[in-house]
């Protein structure tokens, strides 16, 4: 059971044990003192704090010294997946299978051209500006020096921020030097490169010496990249894709206006393309800026674009575009640009043609064979359009998309044609239904099938074969059975059947085992027409004694929000590709690393959903999945639930996921009259489809205006306006089955202080309901946004970035708390705060017996409460969730930072998994590491569950102030 349990100490001692194996550790910074001030409750911050701000100050930079080597991140430049590991992974990922007798062409490569109106006209204009002197022309495409050529380009808006410049140049190896130069309004130097005779690379130091930094070969095409910190006057430079200036200084930080170049007889340039990004609002309520906007300044390649014409027409020829491959995003170069993709491919015969697109943006546009097809309004998750009259059979057929530039940018995931016979499979899903290997499978079939039908009636089989998938792949079906069917010609029948896999290995974190399940229809001539692959896995979740369980294993669900975001990149310039993949697989590492199990994420804008999914399935982390509303609206009625139950079918087989959860924020009237109704319709809803997840019917905070929160067990609503309670006589829905608790609890977040978080989750809001569902012994309590602590980036790690020094949405909760603003200079104190709380905070919520963690982000851009920073790297507060997220914690069950002398010290431990026997050691050292006491309690035996133990008291005897380490070991 879910519960705290004070306990008799076993008769043994843990040192009885010759070989003790540690199975957790962790540290607190206290400070001793045999000062009476420590006596009684204290805290970091707040009434009861002994601190002085320079004495905060002071213990944040020690701790952020001790924890750096503490968790093995010296210099705080540690990626938890370094990014070799994470393209090997993407490289040997196994390939999604496609269906065996039904047709599918696969439109995963594409030609590709953007088109922007007028882009001629400006083209030539722009070249003619390069080519009125007559010292150049264009030569294949670039512009070739025919004497000496020195140019200045003015940008169309001054530099004074951020921003990146590159260009390709070609030098010949002649005894002449090659220079390019940023210039300022005066046309004073802020940066130079330049070129040697021999092809050696150097830059211009603010003291006036060249640096060399590269070699290469001349006569050819040599790609100069820069990313430009005017504020900060430093820049980085990157030859050839290799860095070779390391944020380096300007020789001024004056705002640049121009860029200078000069190159000798026989040189050519080509490819001067810059983006320039904006500056983030400093107002504390506008101040969060994970997500950098750039805007193109300057896109020259010397080549005048052809004019399209009728993009339509089959005369249209696309023999000289570049090829790409699926899926595509605009990001910031392509954002105001048409892209218009097009392929021309071999159909064979068919009954039917359907066209799948999936995560298509608006204003998208379908061609095939000349003629227009559908224009797309808003973006949309799946699209799936008949072109069975337009598409010709046996014979060549052209298909053209065209996505309109608009400011939001436009992406594709995937595209597909399927062909498909006169008796079909419509739709299907398949899901687990318990750990024995039965596999509900549910398709809607058609046949419109004259020929081989009699009375109007089609009869035929189906055909279900499961394979194991992952981690090893085989052809010999672990099922293979087949049912027989008969359908009423041109009416959708539905087949549902439950398959069983004999001795099944079960989906979880630690082993991802994966089936291949394939839904075939086959006639009575044993001739397969049709069929449909899903990947799935088996797994069930439940809250059986109030614990979530994952295959009836007892687990805390711990793991982080994931944000709609994709990182910056100085690479997406050549094409519109999507770097999702590796980016998505870069998270679930790092948060598998960081001892996590669980991401929580919602219907996302840029990253597709699906394929999150299945790196989840494939990976082994489970998601918490917010279900697609189709409306932003926080109106609880604007939510549309069809769209829900659509959302819920695209993503069904994925065993990753283990909970849908309404919209967050949802604005209700009241609680009687209509949250219980828009609750009780979504919970409806949603069992429509899935009965086996586990539901939350409200988000992060449920407002369910002026009648108040129910409790645990719905029989009372608490009125935080008032502070009172008042009797609950319908709590039908709010109790029902696979019904789960969760709120968002901010301990120490958003101006909390020390003296609200002892009384925590004790507060105003939620009176005692918190304690409440904690005590719940049917049902789980999730922290669904469990706290958002601010830790400033390391700017070595975001350097020649947008997301370096970004502002914050929380002043200024953090500099109240330690009692003096932080500048980015003070990153590593700022750092030092957001894994100082959070220890705090996730420590205390453990010796709660909270059933679920969830912090506030994980990945966000530049979004200081992020736990890892834009480009991926860890701060300390990873290391401290890290550390929190133990299966078994030890602790001290108090929230005082100053221990007087002789005071004893209670202490926890909380333990969520199987029945074990544990000791809990206690070891007081100084900064330097020195031990200087010692403490060991009794061995103690942890029943399965959740459960907390009072272990019991230590007391120290140092009596010299000062700032001491207190490390908890739990061993075995």
């Amino acid at each position: 059971m879910k519960q705290i349990i004070w306990i008799t100490f076993l008769s043994f001692l843990c040192s009885a044990t010759l070989h003790a194996q540690t199975i957790s550790k962790s540290f607190e910074l206290r400070y001793f003192t045999d000062s009476t001030h420590a006596a009684g409750v204290n805290g970091f911050n707040g009434d009861s704090t002994i601190f002085t701000p320079e004495q905060r100050i002071d213990f944040l930079q020690q701790y952020a010294e001790y924890a750096k080597q503490y968790y093995g991140n010296p210099d705080l430049t540690n990626l938890p997946i370094l990014t070799e590991e994470v393209k090997l992974l993407a490289n040997s990922m196994k390939p999604l299978p496609t269906p065996t007798y039904r047709k599918r062409i696969a439109l995963d490569r594409w030609k590709w051209k953007t088109n922007k109106k007028g882009q001629k006209a400006a083209q030539e204009a722009a070249i003619a500006e390069w080519t009125k002197a007559n010292e150049v022309q264009i030569i294949n495409n670039e512009l070739f020096a025919l004497r000496a050529f020195q140019y200045r380009k003015e940008f169309s808006e001054e530099q004074d921020w951020r921003f990146t410049l590159q260009w390709d140049a070609r030098i010949p190896k002649i005894q002449e030097r090659s220079a390019f130069l940023l210039l300022d309004e005066q046309s004073n130097p802020v940066v130079l490169i330049g070129i040697t005779t021999d092809g050696g690379c150097f830059y211009k130091s603010r003291l006036g010496l060249p640096i060399g930094v590269a070699q290469f070969d001349t006569d050819t095409l040599v790609n100069f990249k820069l990313f430009v910190d005017v504020e900060a006057g430093r820049f980085s430079l990157y030859v050839n894709d290799e860095l070779s200036a390391d944020f380096v200084r300007t020789l001024s930080e004056n705002p640049i206006q121009r860029f200078f170049i000069q190159i000798p007889t026989g040189a050519s340039i080509d490819n001067l393309y810059g983006v320039t990004y904006e500056r983030p609002d400093i107002q504390p309520a506008k101040a969060q800026y994970p997500f950098p906007k750039g805007n193109v300044f300057i896109n020259q390649n010397f080549e005048v674009p052809e004019e399209l014409g009728d993009i339509g027409a089959a005369s249209l020829v696309d023999t000289n575009w570049q090829n790409l491959r699926l899926p595509v995003s605009s990001g910031d170069r392509f954002r105001n640009e048409d892209l218009i993709l097009r392929q021309t491919f071999l159909a064979g015969d068919f009954n039917q043609a359907i066209l799948n697109l999936r995560r298509v943006a608006p204003y998208t546009e379908v061609w095939l064979n000349g003629q227009i097809v559908h224009v797309q309004s808003k973006k949309e998750k799946n699209l799936s359009l008949d072109i069975t009259q337009l598409l010709k059979k046996n014979s060549n057929n052209t298909l053209m998309l065209r996505m309109k530039g608009n400011p939001d940018g436009w992406m594709l995931s995937e595209a597909w044609i399927d062909l498909i016979a006169s008796t079909f499979i419509e739709s299907a899903n398949v899901h687990a239904t318990d750990l024995s290997g039965a596999l509900k499978i549910k398709a809607h079939l058609k046949s419109t099938d004259l020929k081989n039908s009699a009375n109007g009636l089609w009869q035929g089989r189906i055909n279900v074969r499961i394979f194991p998938y992952l981690p090893t792949e085989s052809s010999n079906p672990s099922v293979n059975r087949t049912f027989p069917i008969t359908m009423r010609l041109f009416k959708e029948e539905l087949f549902e059947e439950i398959v069983t896999i004999n001795q099944p290995k079960l989906w979880s974190i630690d082993s991802p085992n994966l089936y291949k399940v394939v839904i075939s229809i086959v006639d009575n001539q044993g001739q397969f027409l049709d069929d449909v692959t899903f990947i799935t896995g088996i797994k069930t979740v439940d809250q059986e004694e109030g614990i979530f369980r994952l295959n009836g294993q007892p687990t805390l669900l711990k793991g982080a929000n994931l944000a709609d975001y994709l990182p910056f990149s100085v690479d997406a310039y050549n094409a519109p590709v999507n770097p999702s993949e590796e980016w998505l697989i870069r998270i679930i590492q790092s948060a598998k690393e960081m001892g996590a199990n669980v991401l929580r994420v919602q219907d996302f804008e840029n990253i597709d959903n699906e394929q999150l999914a299945f790196l989840c399935d494939y990976y082994g982390l489970m998601l918490i999945h917010q279900t697609a509303n189709g409306s932003s609206s926080t109106q609880p009625w604007a939510n549309d639930f069809q769209k829900i139950q659509e959302s819920i079918q695209q993503l069904q087989h994925h065993p990753s996921i283990v909970m849908w959860q309404a919209p967050d924020d949802l604005d209700f009237y009241n609680y009687i009259q209509d949250a219980t109704a828009w609750m009780t319709n979504y919970y409806e809803q949603v069992r429509a489809v899935d009965s086996t997840r586990l539901i939350s019917l409200t988000g992060l905070n449920p407002d369910f205006g002026n009648t108040g929160i129910p409790n645990a067990n719905g029989t009372r609503l608490y009125d935080s306006q008032f502070r009172s309670y008042r009797l609950l006589r319908d709590s039908t829905v709010w109790i029902a089955p696979q019904v789960v608790r969760g709120n968002a609890n901010y301990s120490l977040s958003l101006g909390q202080d020390w003296d609200e978080f002892r009384r925590s989750p004790i507060n105003q809001k939620y009176d005692t309901l918190v304690l409440n569902y904690l005590g719940d012994s049917t049902r789980v309590y999730i922290d669904f946004n469990s706290e958002a602590l601010e830790g400033q980036e390391n700017p070595i790690t975001v350097r020649a970035t947008p997301y370096r020094y970004s502002e914050s949405y929380q002043s200024p909760f953090p500099d109240a708390a330690i009692g003096q603003a932080l500048t980015f200079d003070d990153w590593q104190i700022s750092q030092a705060y957001q894994a100082f709380t959070l220890s705090e905070a996730l420590r205390k919520k453990r010796w709660l017996g909270y059933d679920g963690l969830i912090y506030n982000q994980f990945s966000n851009g530049g979004d200081p409460t992020s736990l890892l920073d834009a480009r991926g790297y860890a701060k300390l507060g990873y290391h401290a969730t890290q550390t929190a997220f133990q299966s078994t914690i030890a602790g001290s069950q108090t929230t005082d930072v100053a221990y007087l002398a002789g005071e004893p010290i209670p202490v926890f431990v909380n333990h969520i998994g199987n029945r074990t026997n544990m000791q809990v050691k206690v070891t007081v050292k100084n900064l330097a590491g020195k031990v200087l006491e010692t403490y060991q309690f009794p061995v103690l035996t942890l029943p399965t569950g959740n459960t907390t133990y009072a272990v019991g008291n230590w007391s120290s005897s140092i009596t010299e102030a000062g700032w001491y380490v207190v490390e908890y070991e739990v061993v075995r």
